[in-house]
């Protein structure tokens, strides 16, 4: 204050920001600190002069960050959709004589060597209400096999469970509809189209 009464009030350097406006209202510092909080699916820390924000990983209770089967949906430009065709699974054509199957899977057999039978062998995880399916096309058919502890029930009977059982197309063209009915474990043909060899 000078001598004559007056109060000299120094100006603020302008290029200090004293708000930091958001999409949602705006943030003023308090004694100099400025909190940065994460939002849910997000993790923001601190060291030094750097502050870091990064997304949390998804799960079923928690929103995050995830990452797409190439196989089941596309991404173009932010946008997700699913690449499945009938029935909602993703189908492959299988040309060799062996092939490890994929819940939410559909199978068109076309072995390379027409003669030849492809093995096919359950998958080690389904959930229950996945459908697994297989559409003969060569004539050398196809086989089912079984993991340790899995079953396939048929109209005709059960196989034996584990890896002595199996189903196999008596021919060519034959097409099997699998629901997996116990999760991993068991599943139920819910539309074969003709008789096949169950053991």
């Amino acid at each position: 204050m000078s001598q004559g009464g007056t109060l000299t009030i120094a100006a603020v350097d302008p290029t200090i920001p004293t708000s930091f406006p958001t999409d949602a209202g705006t943030a003023v510092p308090a004694a100099n600190a400025l909190t940065i909080v994460g939002g849910e699916g997000i993790d923001v820390s601190g060291a030094a002069a750097t502050v870091t924000v990064s997304g949390e990983l998804a799960s079923t209770t928690n929103i995050g960050m995830a990452a797409f089967d190439s196989d089941t949906f596309s991404v173009v430009d932010g946008l997700v959709s699913l690449t499945t065709g009938a029935l909602g699974l993703v189908w492959e054509t299988i040309t060799t004589d062996t092939k490890e199957m994929v819940a939410g899977h559909g199978y068109i057999n076309k072995n390379a060597t027409p003669a030849n039978q492809t093995v096919y062998t359950l998958p080690i995880a389904a959930e229950v209400g996945h459908m697994i399916v297989i559409v003969g096309y060569t004539a050398g058919g196809w086989k089912i096999a079984q993991n340790g502890w899995q079953q396939i029930f048929l109209p005709e009977g059960a196989t034996t469970a584990g890896i002595a059982g199996s189903v196999a197309s008596l021919g060519g063209k034959d097409m099997l509809i699998l629901l997996c009915i116990t999760q991993d474990d068991e599943f139920s043909a819910v539309a074969p189209t003709d008789d096949f060899g169950v053991v």
